[in-house]
């Protein structure tokens, strides 16, 4: 029988080095696979445990990479924020 966890209890497994909205997309790029069931998105345990094995959650939460490493600078590679111009 399969195991599902939902997003908060993804982020507790990997004790919050991923945010939230990193869990999503790791959803949409099919690096987790889920089960979307009266409303909520549950992730299948078995695709975590994968993911974490592979190594590529490592890559992807690496603040010089561009998925969102939770640095608050929209994931910008040089860490610089943008301007605004007048």
């Amino acid at each position: 029988m399969r195991s599902y966890l939902s997003v908060k209890q993804v982020r507790e497994r990997l004790n919050g080095a991923i945010s939230t909205r990193l869990v999503y997309k790791l959803i949409e790029a099919g690096k987790l696979r889920v089960n979307r069931s009266l409303g909520k998105v549950l992730v299948c345990e078995e695709s975590l445990e994968r993911l974490l094995e592979s190594g590529d959650l490592a890559a992807v939460s690496d603040p010089r990479g561009t998925a969102d490493s939770g640095r608050g600078d929209g994931g910008r590679r040089d860490g610089s924020t943008p301007t605004r111009s007048s």
